[in-house]
């Protein structure tokens, strides 16, 4: 069954050289997990920009389940 999550990033985090065209515009490649337990908001997802090998992770946001 389908399941709809909203959330929000910050997008002041987003580090624009990671940014690349792609036929149908630019994109961003990112990286999203559900988490073992709820945070203090209900948020139950996590979002951040992909990055390659020990680069430092950016944190961009998190989801949580659409209810109605």
């Amino acid at each position: 069954m389908a399941q709809l999550f909203y959330g929000k990033i910050n997008v002041d985090k987003i580090i624009r050289e990671k940014l690349y065209e792609g036929k149908k515009g630019r994109w961003m490649d990112v990286t999203i997990w559900l988490n073992d337990e709820p945070d203090e908001y209900g948020n139950i997802m996590s979002i951040q920009q992909s990055t390659i090998g020990g680069a430092r992770k950016i944190y961009l946001g998190n989801a949580k389940r659409h209810e109605g």
